[in-house]
């Protein structure tokens, strides 16, 4: 959840994409590059000095171990650690379709301006985002919600999930 409590200056817009559908359109397209990015394991790694030091690990698109289906995306390019444990063989491959998937979110972006009041739930395991740089100041009040917490309740409230 993102709450916008102020901003003042210019810039700041959010940029917004739906993984399942940019997905779906890369399946549709090419079910081998789509293929690629549920079977190549990508490491992640986010630090911030002395506060964070956060590790992942697992492809880009997550399939459901049992269904099959697209569960969740993990893509952000600036967080990628080394891909030296992909073979050469499947190198090529996999840069075709990161380089595909990443045209399709960007053909498929949304961008608004969050005005302070607003307060905006996504999806973190589907919808992707980011903002546009901006000047002056930005109060933005976020949280997590565990996942299972949010689909437990959702099936509470009879929204089939």
């Amino acid at each position: 959840m993102f709450h916008i409590l102020s901003r003042s200056g210019t810039g700041g817009e959010n940029c917004f994409s739906d993984g399942f559908l940019a997905a779906k359109i890369l399946h549709e397209e090419n079910s081998e590059l789509y293929d690629a990015l549920t079977q190549t394991p990508l490491e992640f790694q986010y630090v911030v000095e002395g506060k964070w030091n956060l590790k992942g690990l697992g492809p880009t698109l997550v399939p459901h171990a049992l269904t099959g289906n697209l569960e969740q995306v993990r893509f952000n390019p600036q967080l990628l650690t080394s891909l030296s444990h992909i073979s050469t063989e499947r190198m090529q491959q996999f840069y075709e379709a990161f380089i595909r998937f990443t045209e399709i979110l960007d053909e498929n972006q949304i961008w608004i301006q969050l005005e302070p009041g607003t307060a905006l739930l996504i999806d973190n395991w589907r919808i992707l985002h980011g903002r546009s740089g901006f000047t002056g100041e930005r109060a933005l009040a976020w949280s997590y919600f565990p996942r299972t917490d949010w689909l437990s309740k959702a099936r509470l409230l009879g929204i089939n999930c």
